[in-house]
């Protein structure tokens, strides 16, 4: 399969990118990482973009 397109995407397909096994340490590492960044966003003197988007979460300065 080459490149998708955003077009070519339909709700409801599918793709099988197979499996992947995550121990706890890379859970728990992945977990701090948010954290972190969710609670820079939420100090008053943050700029996040979009409020109340996913994009808050994720793109502080």
């Amino acid at each position: 399969m080459g490149m998708i397109a955003y077009e070519d995407l339909a709700p409801g397909r599918v793709f099988d990118l197979g499996d992947v096994e995550v121990d706890r340490a890379e859970m728990l590492a992945f977990a701090e990482q948010i954290a972190a960044k969710s609670e820079s966003c939420a100090s008053p003197s943050s700029r996040c973009s979009a409020p109340g988007s996913r994009a808050e979460r994720f793109s502080c300065s």
